[in-house]
């Protein structure tokens, strides 16, 4: 994972503390040529993570709000991204692996952040 990869509110791991955590615009800054991002983690993204953002599963799909669904595509181990628009359906064909991929993808075509729900 790469600073490039992350915008401020994006959800990672911290393994320090065994728990999620949100980027933070500090965590951009170099002190000695190391930025604080280096002791996170990437979030696989899994289905829980889909259902803690608001997405409701249907027929093995999970959908949102906006018409952004989801489908758990178990044979390579990651989610597809299609949008459904009035009736027709346009496949991207992404990959989406990561917390934070979901979350920037679904910020470039909503410009709506997904906010979670925490256990």
């Amino acid at each position: 994972m790469e600073a490039k990869e992350l915008r401020v509110g994006n959800l990672v791991f911290y393994p320090l503390k065994d728990a999620p955590a949100l980027i933070l615009r500090d965590m951009f800054e170099y002190q000695n040529g190391l930025s604080n991002l280096e002791d996170y983690r990437p979030i696989p993204l899994t289905g829980e993570w889909l259902l803690r953002f608001g997405f409701v599963k249907v027929n093995g799909v999970y959908w949102t709000k906006t018409r952004i669904s989801f489908e758990d595509d178990n044979e390579i181990g990651c989610y597809n991204l299609s949008e459904s628009f009035g009736g027709d359906s346009i496949s991207f064909c992404n990959s989406i692996n990561y917390v934070h991929q979901l979350q920037n993808l679904y910020f470039a075509l909503t410009g709506l952040e997904l906010t979670y729900e925490q256990n």
